[in-house]
């Protein structure tokens, strides 16, 4: 078995080994809890020491995304596969988390429906005692 990456004739874009034969060790994490990390990782934009400073890039930097999750070889490098990884395992905590709220909105916008028929019933009810109290004459 080879690991690695690949570029396809004429592609564009590194092919990364993510076969599941190809992988070992696997230990489930918790979406919202990488989205947590990931909100205080610091993200800006950049140039290499050895571009021109208009050359600009954007994300974190290796010792801050290492330090936040623990993955990679080194403190020094940021694999494609492991910021992937992040950015889908924090996609999938947002998911959930706008899932919950989805699910609390609809049960909010059922409790207000169900009160709003309650208070038409109590001023129907009052308006009713006012019209006996003032003999049916508004």
């Amino acid at each position: 078995m080879t690991l690695g990456v690949t570029l396809a004739a004429d592609g564009g874009s590194w092919s990364s080994i993510s076969d599941r034969n190809a992988k070992d060790n696997y230990k489930p994490i918790d979406g919202q809890q990488v989205l947590d990390k990931l909100a205080k990782v610091p993200v800006a934009t950049w140039n290499y020491k050895g571009q021109d400073p208009s050359i600009r890039h954007i994300g974190p930097v290796a010792q801050d995304f290492h330090a936040a999750f623990g993955v990679g070889e080194d403190d020094k490098h940021i694999t494609t596969v492991d910021a992937d990884g992040v950015a889908l395992a924090a996609i999938k905590g947002l998911h959930e988390i706008v899932k919950q709220k989805d699910a609390r909105i609809a049960a909010q916008e059922e409790e207000m429906s169900a009160l709003r028929a309650r208070l038409a019933k109590l001023e129907a009810i009052v308006s009713n005692l006012a019209d006996t109290k003032n003999g049916g004459a508004r």
